[in-house]
C-alpha cells in the first residue's frame, strides 16, 4: 500500500498514513483538504456557453477560465505616487491633525478631482466634513465655501452636517438628491446610520428618517445604486454577534444592507468576518467597493490587534499590532466576496517611520481613462488611544499627523494572468458567445509574446484562427486589437491564450 507522509488527525506532523490510518495515533485521518493558496484559483461551476456580449472580461477569479497550464492569477500591487503625500493638514491654520478621504470623484464635465474628507480637530472625536479640489489629483486647493463657521469665521472649506462617504447618484431623478452621504448618528439607542442629500455636494440636508439604521458600528460605506440588482447596496458594521464567539463587546465585521430609496434599509446581514485562518485580533473596519465592468472590486480595511485582543489600550505595541492596512476583495454580485492575494495586504504599509507606516484608510477606487487610483490617508500613528488623542502636531520630536496620497495601477490591472516563472503557459476560456466583429486585449507582452487562438466548442483549433494563423502580440497596450486573417466566426468559441513573459489583464469583443 502506498505510504503518504502528512499530518494526522491528532496532529502528528511526521506520521505515516497507511491508507487512511495513522501509524502513530491509530486514528483515521479526517482532516479536510488543504484549501487553495488563493481563492482566485478556486474552481467554479459555470453553465456554458457563457454569454459575454460586448462586456469586458477580467481574471479576478476562474469564472471565465476553463483550464490553465503553467499560468497563474496574480494580484497586482499598485504603485505609490512619487508625489506622496499630496495633501496634508495646513500647518499655518487651525486645521486638525487627522485626515481621512471619505470619497474622491473625478468630474469629467469640469475636468476636476473632487475630494470629500474628514478633518479631525484636536482629537479623533472632533470630526468635520471638509472639501478640496484638484485639476490633476496631486495638487489640491481648499475652496472657501462660506458655509460653516469655525473659530469665528466661515472662510474655510468645511461643510454642514457630519462627515461620511459621498456618492454621485444619477439614478435618482430628484436634483436635490443628486449627491448622497451616509454618516454616523449617535443617539440614546447607541450608534446608527444617517443619510443626507445635496444638489451640489456642498450644501447638505439630513433625511427626516434619520437614523435609517440603528445598533451599528461607527464606520459606514456604500456602493450606491447598483444597476445590476436595481437597488442601493450599503456596507455597514453590524453591532454585536453570536454569544458563542463573542470575544469583546463588539467584534468588527462587515455587513450588507439593501434599499430601494437610500432611506429604508433591510436588516444588516454579516458578509465578511475573521475566521480560523486569520491571526488572532483580525477585525474589519470598512469595505469601500465599486462596480467594475461585469464584476465588483473593493478595499477591505483590516485592523491587526494583539493576541489578547486589546483594542486601543495596548500598552506596548510592536510590529503589526494596532496597525491598519487594506486587502483587495473581489465579487461577482457585490455580496459574496473573495479575499484575494492570500489575505496579504494589497498596498502594504509604508517603510517604518514613513508617513504611512502604521495606519492606512482608503476611499473607493477612482477609475480614469488609463489608470485606476486609490486615495488613502496614511498615519504614522497606531490605532491607539494615546496616539489618537493629539495635544499638538508633534510627538517624540516628530511630526505626527496624517496626510493623503494615492497609489495607482493600469486600467483593468487588478489581477494579471501570466506564465509561472517567466516560462510559456496557456489559458483556455470557457465556451463563449459574443457580440461584435473584433477582439481586443489589455496585455503587456513587450518583453515576450502573447499568442491568441480560437477553438471550437469541443476545444479543437478553428482553421484560420489557430496554429500558423494565430494572432501574435508583442506590445504593451490597454486596447490591443487582435488581428486575424479572416473575420471572426459568429459561433460559440473558446479563446486560447499562450503567454511567454507576458501579462494578460482583460479581453473584450467590440464592434
Amino acid at each position: 500500500m502506498k505510504r503518504v507522509f502528512r499530518a494526522c488527525a491528532a496532529g502528528a506532523a511526521s506520521a505515516v498514513l497507511f491508507g487512511n490510518v495513522c501509524t502513530v495515533c491509530g486514528q483515521a485521518n479526517t482532516a479536510k483538504p488543504i484549501p487553495k493558496t488563493d481563492p482566485l484559483e478556486a474552481e467554479m461551476r459555470v453553465v456554458e456557453p457563457v454569454a459575454i456580449g460586448h462586456h469586458k472580461q477580467l481574471f479576478i477569479d476562474r469564472y471565465i477560465i476553463a483550464k490553465t497550464d503553467g499560468v497563474e492569477l496574480t494580484v497586482t500591487e499598485p504603485k505609490r505616487s512619487p508625489d506622496n503625500p499630496c495633501f496634508c493638514p495646513d500647518s499655518d491654520s487651525d486645521e486638525g491633525h487627522g485626515m481621512i478621504p471619505d470619497t474622491v470623484l473625478y468630474d469629467r464635465s469640469r475636468k476636476l478631482f473632487r475630494m470629500w474628507y474628514t478633518s479631525m480637530e484636536g482629537n479623533a472625536d472632533d470630526q468635520y466634513p471638509a472639501y478640496a479640489e484638484s485639476k490633476d489629483g496631486i495638487h489640491w486647493t481648499r475652496p472657501s465655501l462660506n458655509i460653516r463657521k469655525f473659530n469665528g469665521s466661515t472662510a474655510n472649506n468645511l461643510m454642514n452636517g457630519d462627515p461620511g462617504v459621498v456618492i454621485y447618484d444619477t439614478h435618482d431623478m430628484d436634483p436635490a438628491r443628486r449627491y448622497k452621504r451616509i454618516f454616523t448618528v449617535e443617539n440614546s439607542g447607541g450608534v446608527g446610520v444617517g443619510v443626507a442629500f445635496s444638489p451640489d455636494g456642498l450644501h447638505w440636508t439630513n433625511s427626516s428618517a434619520n437614523p435609517v439604521l440603528n445598533h451599528t458600528g461607527d464606520t459606514h460605506s456604500w456602493l450606491g445604486w447598483d444597476e445590476r440588482s436595481q437597488r442601493y447596496i450599503g456596507y455597514f458594521r453590524p453591532h454585536g454577534e453570536r454569544q458563542d464567539v463573542l470575544v469583546r463587546e463588539q467584534k468588527r465585521r462587515i455587513g450588507v444592507s439593501f434599499s430601494a430609496d437610500a432611506v429604508h434599509w433591510t436588516p444588516i446581514e454579516p458578509i465578511i468576518e475573521s475566521d480560523a485562518h486569520d491571526p488572532p485580533g483580525t477585525e474589519f473596519y470598512w469595505l469601500h467597493a465599486i462596480p467594475y465592468e461585469d464584476v465588483y472590486v473593493g478595499l477591505l480595511s483590516v485592523l491587526h490587534m494583539d493576541n489578547n485582543l486589546l483594542d486601543f489600550r495596548q500598552p506596548d505595541p510592536v510590529g503589526r499590532e494596532q496597525t491598519v492596512d487594506m486587502e483587495l476583495v473581489v465579487s461577482r454580485d457585490g455580496v459574496h466576496w473573495l479575499r484575494a492575494n492570500n489575505r496579504a495586504a494589497w498596498l502594504p504599509l509604508g517603510r517604518f517611520q514613513s508617513w504611512d507606516d502604521l495606519t492606512m484608510w482608503p476611499s473607493a477606487p477612482v477609475v480614469l481613462d488609463d489608470e485606476i487610483r486609490v486615495y488613502y490617508s496614511g498615519w504614522n500613528l497606531r490605532h491607539h488611544l494615546d496616539d489618537l488623542s493629539w495635544s499638538d502636531k508633534t510627538r517624540d520630536g516628530l511630526w505626527r499627523v496624517s496626510c493623503i496620497g494615492f497609489a495607482s495601477l493600469r486600467l483593468d490591472g487588478w489581477v494579471a494572468a501570466h506564465a509561472v516563472a517567466h516560462r510559456s503557459g496557456t489559458l483556455v476560456t470557457r465556451m463563449l458567445t459574443f457580440e461584435g466583429n473584433s477582439l481586443e486585449v489589455n496585455a503587456d507582452a513587450a518583453r515576450g509574446h502573447l499568442k491568441v487562438e480560437l477553438l471550437n466548442a469541443a476545444g479543437d483549433p478553428i482553421p484560420g484562427f489557430s496554429g500558423p494563423d494565430a494572432a501574435n502580440i508583442t506590445s504593451d497596450s490597454l486596447h490591443q486589437k487582435v488581428v486575424f486573417a479572416k473575420p471572426l466566426p459568429h459561433i460559440p468559441v473558446r479563446i486560447k491564450f499562450t503567454l511567454q513573459d507576458a501579462e494578460l489583464y482583460a479581453f473584450q469583443f467590440t464592434d
